[in-house]
């Protein structure tokens, strides 16, 4: 259809942000998706298409639906049923919407997202979940479901990203005069209180998702038995941020450095080479790559524990802790979370914390605890175990939490 016969009405926003990915994309590969018009050539969703387009200067593909027959009940399901991604369903049922005017009820309401659901083809909780997502104005997740047409992901990363924002709308006055104890009621925290800490449910609220996220509930433990509110601690291998956010509401100071850092607060460092200055740190926290189980999920650099080869992996990590135990206060701790690595290594298990454990106790760290961290059943898939069954190898599903003290 000709550029100039296409209205645009007054719902669409006037930003419609950086077009040069698009434009190229539709150069290089065509347009995916033609944009979606009502029966008086009125747009209904495509307009950083169509833009493009006019930029192109060239006419645009359609597809054209009769809002009016729609509302009428008289509607062509070939015509209606394409598919649409999902951010084009939600504009298609934000457009009937506004034909009908306020629903009378909550079952008219349900019975219109019902009916608009059968004409996109998109099931009645999935729209719903789609128009949240529309509604976070996130480009990058709307991008990614109307890309996969995977809307309960996209949906479950804006939920997560929500909580998120509360953790960080956090402030000191919210939890000034709070106790641990207190802060761990505030934010429903299970306290451990054996040596086996084992958190079902994935939160959250904490940390930005990242591969090998640590459950925030072995942050705040961590905190709980070996530190004090004020108390620095320095993460030397951050990921996500889950001890920043957790310190935060902790009330403790962190300082996290990582090698390919995610957030702004966290310091580009190759601790390989430079290990930060652990003055005033009561505790230093590692949670690093396990070895070849992350080869290549962190970054492609050499010094990335998770590539190197299982020789150096250990020469890097006695190194590291000389440096460390040079730095720290005595009377500081040292607390290291790993899992022994198997799938990966011919279902032989490679015990990294007992190694660990042993260069840090010939170095003269005093052992303070060992906690057990399971993982669910679920990390490992069906054909993994029946093949642990078919060679009879008990497969690990747990990682070690080991505390030491500098004496």
């Amino acid at each position: 259809m000709e550029i100039n016969k296409i209205k645009i009405g007054k719902r669409f926003r006037k930003d419609i942000g950086d077009l040069s990915d698009l434009k190229k994309s539709i150069e290089e590969i065509g347009l995916l998706h033609p944009i979606v018009i009502d029966e008086n050539n009125t747009l209904i969703a495509g307009r950083r298409r169509l833009e493009v387009f006019k930029q192109l200067k060239r006419d645009i593909p359609v597809t054209k639906i009769s809002i009016k027959d729609i509302l009428k009940g008289e509607y062509d399901e070939n015509t209606c049923r394409k598919n649409f991604v999902p951010s084009e369903a939600v504009a298609i049922w934000e457009t009937l919407e506004s034909k009908q005017g306020k629903p009378q009820s909550d079952s008219d309401r349900s019975q219109r997202r019902e009916k608009a659901a059968k004409i996109v083809g998109l099931g009645k909780s999935k729209l719903a979940q789609a128009k949240q997502v529309i509604e976070s104005a996130d480009k990058e997740i709307i991008k990614e479901m109307d890309d996969t047409g995977n809307v309960n992901k996209a949906y479950k990363k804006v939920k997560d990203k929500e909580k998120r924002e509360e953790i960080k709308r956090v402030e000191e006055k919210d939890i000034k005069d709070l106790t641990d104890e207190e802060l761990f009621h505030k934010f429903n925290i299970k306290r451990g209180l054996y040596n086996i800490w084992s958190f079902g449910h994935k939160d959250t609220r904490f940390g930005d998702e990242k591969f090998g996220w640590m459950a925030p509930e072995i942050m705040f433990n961590l905190l709980y038995y070996y530190t004090n509110q004020g108390d620095t601690i320095t993460d030397l291998f951050a990921g996500g941020g889950v001890s920043l956010d957790v310190c935060k509401v902790m009330k403790r100071k962190c300082l996290a450095y990582d090698l390919l850092p995610c957030r702004k607060d966290i310091t580009k460092n190759d601790i390989t080479k430079i290990v930060p200055n652990l003055k005033g740190s009561k505790l230093v926290f590692l949670d690093p790559p396990y070895w070849i189980q992350a080869e290549g999920e962190y970054s492609k650099e050499k010094t990335d524990f998770g590539n190197m080869t299982l020789k150096d992996f250990y020469s890097n990590f006695k190194e590291l802790f000389i440096k460390l135990k040079n730095q720290m206060d005595k009377g500081s701790y040292l607390a290291f979370i790993i899992q022994g690595t198997q799938w990966k290594n011919n279902l032989k298990l490679e015990d990294h914390a007992f190694k660990l454990y042993k260069i840090l106790e010939d170095l003269g760290f005093e052992f303070e605890q060992r906690i057990i961290c399971p993982y669910s059943t679920e990390q490992y898939n069906a054909q993994q175990v029946n093949k642990s069954k078919e060679k009879k190898i008990i497969l690990t599903i747990y990682r070690d939490l080991v505390v030491f003290k500098k004496i």
